[in-house]
């Protein structure tokens, strides 16, 4: 059976990191290029994040398309906090014995062409076959759509992780991060008409990683970045929950490409809330049984089968 050809549009981003080589590693996709957006931490450090990413993942000759910022209505929401200053959890500052680079990035710079023109080009391209799966914030997606929305319905399907159902938000009472960032953008996606499928905090939250995943005898060596990747985010969830961890938010919307049969999805019709001072960014799913409802615009994950998500994701990354 021949791989599954997706993009992957993402804001690295720690777990975002874990999700693009996941998909690297993973013989059943075709990764065919990569879009950032702005979200975890700025555009610029995105894009460079993708760069040495697909380096270390030994796919340098793979295009990296810069996307563009969430419209200036308020100022641009990060999570530095939890990803490190540089987004990758301050592995660019790391330095071997000899002060040389551990992780030393290339000079590769971006493909010329912007992701907004770059994703309705690959779908018009392979009409039907390529799989979107958005990591970030809905930016690029949402402007893309606007530019050229029957080059985006040339979509096979769509893949978001985000939103927040029915369990709390990770960034206010209400609403995950991704769509809090630019909810405006969430919604033009959702009215876009493309098989849409939503990973959102109700499973992800279920699936974690922890320091001693990464000691197992017969990791590969992918180990020690991953380890180093991780180190920022296991202090951040210690000082915040009193353990460290790392929820595997991003690496479930592409396992669950690989692994449908891992998390059970719900028909709905969503909309997301762009105006309210304090529902900002909440998805909101027409869950109703005994009233007439608008037609489902997507799919939900509800369930998840946790532990075999988490080692399927954890044997992908640590195989030799």
């Amino acid at each position: 059976m021949s791989p599954l050809p997706i993009l992957l549009d993402t804001d690295p981003g720690v777990d975002d990191a874990l999700a693009l080589l996941l998909a690297l590693r993973s013989p059943e996709l075709e990764l065919v290029a990569v879009t950032t957006a702005a979200g975890n931490v700025g555009l610029e450090a995105t894009t460079r994040n993708a760069l040495l990413l697909l380096e270390l993942g030994g796919r340098p000759d793979l295009p990296v398309h810069a996307g563009e910022t969430p419209p200036p209505e308020r100022a641009l929401v990060t999570a530095a906090d939890v990803h490190g200053g540089d987004g990758l959890g301050g592995i660019t500052a790391l330095t071997d014995a000899a002060g040389r680079p551990r992780y030393p990035a290339g000079h590769r710079a971006p493909d010329p062409i912007p992701a907004v023109e770059a994703i309705p080009r690959y779908a018009r391209a392979r009409p039907d076959e390529i799989t979107l799966i958005a990591i970030g914030p809905l930016t690029n997606v949402a402007r893309a759509a606007e530019r050229d929305p029957e080059g985006l319905r040339r979509l096979g399907g769509i893949v978001v992780m985000g939103g927040a159902f029915r369990c709390p938000g990770n960034v206010t009472p209400v609403a995950e991060f991704n769509i809090f960032v630019d909810p405006a953008a969430a919604q033009t996606v959702l009215d876009l008409g493309v098989p849409l499928r939503f990973v959102p905090l109700d499973v992800t939250e279920r699936v974690m990683v922890r320091p001693a995943d990464l000691n197992k005898p017969a990791a590969g060596r992918l180990a020690g970045f991953l380890r180093d990747l991780l180190e920022h985010t296991f202090r951040f969830y210690t000082d915040r929950v009193g353990c460290p961890a790392c929820h595997l938010h991003d690496p479930l919307a592409v396992a669950a490409v690989i692994r449908p049969d891992l998390l059970r999805f719900r028909d709905a019709f969503v909309a997301v809330e762009t105006t309210g001072e304090v529902t900002r960014g909440m998805t909101v799913a027409d869950l109703r049984e005994w009233l007439d409802r608008p037609a489902p615009n997507c799919a939900f994950a509800e369930a998840v089968d946790a532990e075999s998500a988490r080692e399927f994701v954890l044997e992908r990354l640590l195989s030799g």
